[in-house]
């Protein structure tokens, strides 16, 4: 039956829109199996994010937030390199356990988080997060496919980190991973408008996503497009 459950499963992810980045997909089928409003897929190095997939931008900032402030099911789930299981974000036993981020997932609509570590052994690859906007347990059924979710990721993660050669299933995670580029450019323009280095102006930009609640990658895309400037008497 666990022979049956992957093959199903990589099917699904094989069956999306081959358009889109093999991270966005597994964010469609992650949404789909567990019953989820919204899904990411990040990758961490020493606990701080180098890569985020979601489903929408509001699944992105979640997950950017927890790291942010080292508090949340996803940060715990990386953490701990166990599932992480947080069945209502409103109850007071979740508001005692994640002070910090428990206001924002309310707020940004995520009642229930449930977050997998992707690992290899003791090593932490990243997390894989479903958000629903209801609380209430996952099923038997929902957990299992969440287990084949996290370890299909992890593989994927693993293969296109080895350089796999293009045409392999995990070179369509290329198209999300070059996210970063736009935030390394917004840099760029941050750094000359206000004089500081390249490693400062990655701060600041991380800094006014955090107060906005906004992702980095969309304050660097209004950066860009100069709907943003930043401005050295100005507080971020």
């Amino acid at each position: 039956m666990t022979g049956d459950r992957w093959r199903r499963i990589a099917d699904q992810i094989e069956d999306v829109d081959v358009s889109l980045s093999l991270g966005r997909r597994f964010c469609v089928v992650v949404s789909d199996l567990l019953s989820a409003d919204k899904a990411s897929l990040a990758l961490v190095v020493n606990h701080a994010t180098s890569w985020i997939e979601g489903s929408d931008d509001a699944a992105v900032i979640l997950d950017e937030q927890q790291f942010s402030l080292g508090d949340g099911p996803s940060f715990l789930a990386v953490d701990s390199l166990a599932p992480v299981m947080a069945i209502d974000m409103n109850s007071p036993e979740a508001l005692r356990r994640w002070p910090a981020f428990a206001p924002v997932a309310i707020r940004h609509d995520a009642i229930a988080v449930f977050s997998f570590p992707l690992r290899v052994g003791e090593a932490r690859l990243g997390v894989m997060s479903a958000y629903r906007s209801r609380p209430g347990e996952l099923t038997a059924a929902e957990y299992a496919d969440g287990l084949v979710l996290a370890s299909l990721a992890t593989m994927a993660l693993l293969q296109q980190q080895a350089g796999v050669s293009p045409g392999d299933l995990a070179a369509a995670f290329l198209p999300g991973v070059t996210h970063q580029s736009p935030v390394q450019l917004a840099a760029g323009m941050v750094s000359e408008q206000l004089d500081i280095p390249i490693i400062e102006a990655l701060v600041r930009l991380r800094a006014y996503a955090y107060s906005h609640e906004q992702s980095v990658n969309s304050v660097a895309r209004s950066v860009i497009s100069r709907e943003l400037a930043f401005h050295e008497e100005e507080e971020q």
